[in-house]
């Protein structure tokens, strides 16, 4: 015996047009809020050059307040954030000592990282709020990115930005360390914008 199924119209297309527009709504709310956390965030991007070898491409953005106490983590590469940092103490050592990374957990170190990437402008932005996800309080800020270029030879940039001001020109400082083996540019074309 086979049974046969009608279905009525008048039912069927309304029931349609209420998921939609419910879904709709739902996924319009997400739209909305996330513009709202990113209208108020500090852009950060640079050219990044993928160099071939070992002991290299290791990076990481992070901020700190101006007493140098970790705030948040924006970006680090995955090789240094799991264990990275114990086998290869040469790799991003500021971040590793700033963040207390062998405190953090693996849903921690999960949030903050991806595999290292290829060569391409890499885009960051800092929302303003701390490893817990709160806002932080109004002040200054450090804003810094860690390259270990080749073992020891090591590339900082490092810029103070203040939450509660417009900051048009962000000054952008940058330190090498370590011996310089030959010339290698891994990290350059820094540049923060405020979006307000």
């Amino acid at each position: 015996m086979k049974i046969q199924y009608t279905y009525n119209n008048k039912f069927i297309i309304p029931l349609f047009i209420l998921f939609a527009l419910s879904t709709f709504h739902l996924y319009s709310n997400d739209v909305i809020s996330a513009t709202k956390t990113s209208e108020n965030a500090i852009q950060i991007s640079f050219d990044y050059i993928r160099l071939s070898g070992i002991a290299s491409n290791q990076f990481a953005v992070w901020i700190e307040d101006l007493s140098g106490n970790y705030v948040k983590t924006i970006y680090v590469t995955q090789f240094t954030a799991k264990k990275g940092w114990k086998n290869r103490p040469d790799s991003i050592p500021l971040w590793a000592k700033s963040s207390k990374v062998s405190t953090l957990s693996k849903v921690d170190i999960d949030s903050i990282s991806s595999a290292t990437p290829q060569s391409k402008t890499i885009n960051l932005s800092w929302d303003f709020t701390d490893y817990n996800s709160l806002p932080v309080a109004d002040g200054e800020y450090k804003i810094l990115i860690e390259g270990s270029i080749r073992w020891k030879y090591r590339v900082l940039y490092s810029a103070i930005i203040n939450k509660s001001e417009n900051n048009k020109n962000i000054n952008i400082e940058t330190h090498y360390s370590g011996e310089k083996k030959k010339d290698e540019n891994m990290i350059s074309n820094v540049s923060l914008l405020y979006k307000k």
